[in-house]
């Protein structure tokens, strides 16, 4: 028989050998180790490392803070530009109606509800600014 190998059945009682079992059920002799310088069988699960488990979660906060600070960038830039348009469609409005005669209505001005827009997605972009700057630390 082949060194680390579990005989079929015990060599002082003949009875035959349980699957992992430590030592013959009958005799109780001790069955020879299968695999003395092999990986055990089954491992077990990893092991719990907190180092690694914070090392993850901080990449994690990372890349959220990451992305809530491009987010926010895109949201200033859009803010930004929402007020320019806001400030252009006020004076082309102004323009309009200079030129309207007597019994001519204004153009109605949505200038300031464009303006509104714009004001509202700078503040957020800055509120998801800040939030990103906490989470990237």
């Amino acid at each position: 028989m082949a060194p680390g190998t579990v005989p079929p059945t015990c060599p002082h009682c003949g009875a035959p050998t349980l699957a992992g079992a430590a030592h013959f059920t009958y005799c109780g002799s001790v069955l020879p180790n299968p695999a003395p310088f092999g990986p055990p069988a089954f491992a077990g699960p990893p092991r719990y490392d907190p180092y690694r488990v914070a090392a993850r979660d901080n990449e994690e906060e990372r890349a959220v803070g990451i992305v809530a600070i491009v987010l926010g960038a895109i949201l200033l830039v859009s803010g930004v530009a929402a007020l320019a348009a806001a400030a252009y469609v006020h004076d082309s409005i102004a323009s309009f109606d200079s030129g309207c005669q007597s019994p001519c209505t204004p153009a109605p001005d949505p200038s300031g509800a464009i303006a509104a827009v714009g004001v509202v997605m700078l503040l957020v972009a800055l509120v998801v600014i800040a939030v990103g700057a906490t989470h990237r630390r």
